[in-house]
């Protein structure tokens, strides 16, 4: 489940529980290429304009995918 909300600078925060994978690129912060797939609570924020992702927090359990294929 997840929701979004839409903050007064135009981003969008999302916030989104249970099973989710979250892939960041070099453009985003914190700064990919990595591809984390998380358990519990995930939140971010996503500035349409760039299309930039800003991962804020999470809790819960994670799996560094990229980490695991090495």
């Amino acid at each position: 489940m997840s929701s979004t909300r839409v903050n007064a600078d135009g981003t969008l925060t999302v916030t989104a529980t249970g099973h989710n994978g979250l892939i960041m690129s070099p453009t985003d912060e914190t700064a990919g290429p990595s591809t984390i797939h998380y358990i519990g609570n995930l939140v971010y924020i996503i500035d349409p304009a760039t299309g930039v992702f800003k991962f804020v927090s999470s809790s819960g359990h994670q799996r560094d995918i990229c980490a695991e294929l090495a």
